[in-house]
């Protein structure tokens, strides 16, 4: 089943989770800008991160439960790689070709294909805790255009666009990823009010969404915050999430 079916089926779907930290605090890797996709280039950092995602996929199949799993490209946008080195005009596809195969093949030698989705994953232009920096949300389309059309030609399931801190970048980002065709979800950090780091209220960031990307998302998370903080937010009321 594709995940969009899964998803509508209401069956519990695992995730991955961490790979960043995991990498750093149980591997030391060094992760430059907190982006995992420089492991994948030496001996060192692929054998983690195929230590990471094989124990995920060991999972779910030894429980026979649908997975998602997220390609290590939270970081691999224009900006990003260049300033990591990656100067060449091709290396933005490259670069999110090697995340994406790598995961593919970790699921073909797993033999989980039926059971394991591959979403790529987007991350916002700069600091997904600093709203002020956010850019707008043409901008933002314009800028995640790229990486999204990438992914989405390199047969990802689903897009995934987690911490983003500004309503109008995560609305820019939704654009990108509908003129894709693909399913995507979102996964904005929220304050414990409920609301974006830029002061708009979940629910209000989230309509602006559906009400202009078309498709609308398939679903949404809340990204990168303690469960406290997505606890806080739910009691905060229901006019917020």
């Amino acid at each position: 089943m594709n995940i969009e079916t899964v998803f509508r089926s209401g069956a519990t779907i695992l995730t991955d989770g961490g790979i960043e930290t995991r990498l750093i605090y149980e591997f030391n890797i060094d992760l430059p800008e907190f982006a995992s996709y420089t492991a994948l280039f030496y001996d060192q950092g692929r054998s983690a991160l195929t230590e990471i995602y094989r124990g995920y996929l060991a999972i779910a199949s030894e429980f026979q439960m649908p997975m998602l799993i997220g390609t290590p490209t939270w970081r691999a946008h224009p900006d990003c790689l260049r300033r990591l080195g990656f100067s060449k005009d091709d290396d933005l596809h490259r670069v999110n070709a090697e995340a994406v195969t790598f995961l593919q093949g970790l699921r073909r030698d797993t033999r989980t294909e039926a059971l394991v989705h591959i979403a790529g994953v987007i991350g916002p232009r700069y600091d997904g805790y600093r709203a002020e920096d956010a850019p707008g949300l043409d901008e933002a389309r314009d800028y995640h255009h790229h990486q999204a059309q990438v992914l989405a030609g390199l047969g990802v399931d689903l897009l995934y666009g987690p911490t983003f801190a500004s309503h109008a970048e995560m609305a820019g980002v939704a654009h990108a990823m509908a003129e894709t065709g693909l399913p995507y979800a979102l996964a904005p950090v929220i304050d414990d009010h409920g609301r974006l780091l830029d002061g708009v209220p979940f629910t209000e960031a989230a309509r602006l969404v559906d009400e202009t990307a078309d498709p609308k998302p398939l679903y949404y998370l809340a990204g990168c915050v303690h469960p406290s903080t997505f606890l806080s937010a739910i009691e905060a009321g229901e006019d917020r999430m």
